[in-house]
C-alpha cells in the first residue's frame, strides 16, 4: 500500500475563508469554448502558493504528508515527511530529488521529465488546472440538462485525440462557475467511466480566485478501484518567498548538489 500511495501521490493533486456557492457571483454565461481560458486567467494571478498536503488511499492507514511551495517559472520546493522523507527542488531548469536513503540528490533536466511531472510543477496546487490542461477547448459543447447537483456541464475531447476518438471528458461547474469535477469516459455516451476527479471545500485565496481544500481522484489500478483523497491546508498565495527555497545548493548543501552533468 505504501508504494501505491507514493505512486499516486507523485501522479496527482486552510487559513482562508470557505464560502458556499451562492455567496459569490457566477460565471456560468461564459461560452463553453472560452471556459478554460477564463479559468486559466484566474489562476494566472497566483504568482506563488504554499500549503500543507495530506494524501491517503481509501482503506489505507498511511498518509503521504508533504509541504509544498509553488512559484511561477517552473519552481517548486516539496518536502515529504511521511511515510518516507523525500525532498524535491525544481528551479525551472533542473529538478533535484533526494530520498531518505540517498546520499546525494539526483538531478534531472526539467525538459526530460514526463508530462505528468512537468504539469505538477507548472500547475497551481489545490486547483483543477492540471486536469483542465488535458482538454481541447475548441471542442467544448454544453451538455443539455446537466445532472444534479451541477449547475452546468461541458463536454470536451482530450487534447491531441484523433477526430474519430470516442473518449470524452465531462467538466461540471457549481452555481458560482467553479470547476468541481472532471470525469473521463471511454465513450461519447458517458457509459464507461475511466476516472473521476472532484474538488470541494472551496477557499478564496485572492479576491475572486478559488482553490480547494480537498480533491479526490477515483480510478482503477489493474482492475481494482482506487480512491485517493488529497487535503490542502494553510493555503497562502502571493507571499514574499525566500529565493533560497529553489536553490538546490542552499537546500541540499553545496557538496550535495555538486554532482553536475555537462548539459
Amino acid at each position: 500500500m505504501r508504494e501505491l500511495l507514493l505512486a499516486l501521490g507523485a501522479f496527482l493533486f486552510s487559513g482562508a475563508a470557505v464560502c458556499a456557492a451562492d455567496d459569490v457571483p457566477g460565471t456560468l454565461s461564459t461560452p463553453a469554448t472560452n471556459l478554460l481560458a477564463v479559468v486559466a486567467e484566474g489562476y494566472a494571478s497566483i504568482s506563488n502558493l504554499s500549503c500543507a498536503v495530506r494524501r491517503q488511499v481509501a482503506g489505507s492507514d498511511e498518509e503521504l504528508v508533504s509541504r509544498i511551495v509553488f512559484a511561477r517559472g517552473g519552481r517548486l520546493n516539496s518536502e515529504t515527511f511521511a511515510p518516507e522523507s523525500r525532498q524535491a527542488v525544481v528551479d525551472g531548469t533542473f529538478a533535484w530529488t533526494k530520498g531518505e536513503k540517498d546520499r546525494k540528490p539526483r538531478r534531472t533536466p526539467f525538459d526530460d521529465q514526463s508530462p505528468a511531472q512537468k504539469a505538477s510543477v507548472l500547475c497551481v496546487p489545490a486547483s483543477p488546472e492540471e486536469a483542465l490542461r488535458t482538454l481541447d477547448p475548441a471542442t467544448a459543447v454544453d451538455r443539455p440538462d446537466p445532472a444534479a447537483p451541477n449547475a452546468r456541464q461541458i463536454v470536451f475531447r482530450l487534447l491531441g485525440a484523433k477526430p474519430d476518438a470516442s473518449g470524452r471528458a465531462l467538466v461540471s461547474l457549481d452555481g458560482a462557475g467553479r470547476v468541481r469535477a472532471v470525469e473521463l469516459f471511454a465513450d461519447a455516451e458517458f457509459r464507461w467511466r475511466l476516472a473521476t476527479y472532484t474538488w470541494d471545500s472551496p477557499v478564496e485565496v485572492l479576491p475572486g480566485v478559488w482553490l480547494f481544500g480537498r480533491s479526490t481522484a477515483e480510478t482503477a489500478v489493474n482492475g481494482t478501484p482506487v480512491s485517493l483523497t488529497t487535503r490542502f491546508d494553510n493555503l497562502r498565495a502571493n507571499q514574499d518567498l525566500d529565493p533560497d527555497l529553489f536553490d538546490a545548493d542552499k537546500v541540499f548543501g553545496t557538496s550535495g548538489s555538486a554532482k553536475k552533468d555537462k548539459r
